[in-house]
């Protein structure tokens, strides 16, 4: 089992919320969550039944609020210097469907839903999420909300909803959304409710008219060799001035769509972006935003298998709820703890002092023993080293 960070000192932030009795199981489930990343099943088996008991009760009974506890994870990491609420930040939003427990009693929660997954329609749920990413590249989790099939009349109300809930939270000047969010009253309320940009991945048969046209044709039939600008690692198509035809009864703006094929790859990328007119240079960079979009599944990949609660038995809808909030903790915990780890004094001087090819032993040989006292617990920080000496 790989170490990991000691969280101690960062959730003190959280103490407020709890009873003194609550906390010292919080801290042992927000341990226990941190070890997740890099447990197998041999090691959850050997949670002792105690600490199953103390978790169950946490997350089932114990009185505390998911929804404060979220308040305060937001002004924890809104107080970091890596994170800034600004304007040139953006926003990416992304779902994943979750397998019901036959066991799990989730209500109004649970429906049909397509897993790309398994590939098939299963009985579970849907899990809504939203990053921003920073300057540094780093993306913090800004919100999720879980989709209730009697709340909303449709999937993409629900999102109509969620997007509008992340835009109060957040600056950021445009939305990255992946093809399954290609609904023409979510794109206009993000362009007119809004006003926002967005970034939304299509497919090669989307259908366009172009400006001063009637007839509209194939995205397909633009990639020709005439049209296109070859790069170092691939060709991109930029098309200009159009009106996507599944949506002109409610969305008419112009928007550019953009079509790149790496090489290697069999099939192109198709995004479309709510700007008319654009640069090759700009068609670059949206490009790029849509590559560094982050993925929900990217925070539940260690717990889906896990995320049955076959261990735990968190039954009931608030205890559902209750965990997701303490697993986001989690993962802005981590992060936050990566950007102070890349920005340790020690750490600066260390390599300063490499660099100015300095001769005392004595001076060098204390300063790394700081470092790796306050690095021992962080399974990469070679990676960190690396990444410092390389800028």
């Amino acid at each position: 089992m790989k170490k990991v960070f000691n969280f101690n000192q960062q959730i003190k932030h959280f103490s407020a919320m709890f009873d003194q009795r609550t906390y010292k199981t919080f801290q042992a489930v927000i341990d226990g969550i941190a070890k997740l990343r890099n447990w197998t099943q041999a090691d959850l088996a050997c949670l002792s039944e105690k600490t199953l008991r103390q978790i169950q009760y946490f997350f089932d009974k114990a009185k505390w609020s998911c929804q404060k506890l979220n308040e305060f994870r937001l002004r924890f990491v809104r107080n970091k210097a890596d994170f800034r609420d600004r304007k040139s930040d953006f926003v990416a939003l992304d779902g994943s469907t979750m397998k019901k427990d036959s066991d799990a009693n989730f209500g109004n929660l649970v429906g049909y839903m397509y897993s790309n997954k398994d590939k098939t329609t299963v009985n579970g749920f849907h899990l809504y999420g939203a990053s921003i990413q920073t300057k540094t590249g780093r993306k913090y989790i800004l919100d999720f909300m879980l989709f209730f099939k009697e709340k909303w009349l449709s999937e993409f109300d629900a999102w109509i909803s969620f997007a509008t809930k992340v835009a109060e939270k957040s600056k950021a000047w445009i939305i990255v959304l992946d093809r399954g969010f290609r609904n023409r009253s979510l794109m206009d309320h993000i362009y007119h409710k809004l006003k926002r940009m967005f970034l939304v991945r299509l497919n090669a048969t989307q259908h366009v008219i172009c400006k001063g046209r009637k007839k509209s044709k194939s995205i397909k039939n633009f990639l020709s060799d005439k049209n296109v600008v070859q790069l170092e690692k691939g060709k991109i198509w930029v098309i200009e001035n159009v009106v996507i035809k599944a949506w002109k009864e409610v969305f008419k703006e112009s928007v550019t769509v953009i079509v790149y094929h790496g090489n290697g790859f069999k099939n192109p990328m198709v995004i479309c972006v709510s700007q008319a007119e654009m640069t090759v240079k700009e068609a670059i960079f949206f490009v790029q935003m849509y590559f560094r979009r982050w993925k929900i599944e990217q925070l539940f990949k260690e717990l889906k298998s896990y995320f049955c609660f076959e261990k735990f038995k968190v039954l009931s809808l608030e205890a559902i709820k209750k965990y997701l909030y303490v697993a986001i903790l989690v993962h802005s915990l981590f992060v936050a703890k990566e950007a102070e780890i890349e920005n340790i004094p020690i750490l600066k001087q260390v390599i300063s002092c490499i660099l100015k090819a300095k001769r005392n032993i004595v001076d060098i040989t204390a300063i790394g023993l700081k470092l790796v006292l306050e690095m021992l617990s962080f399974d990469t920080s070679l990676k960190s080293i690396m990444s410092l000496l390389q800028k």
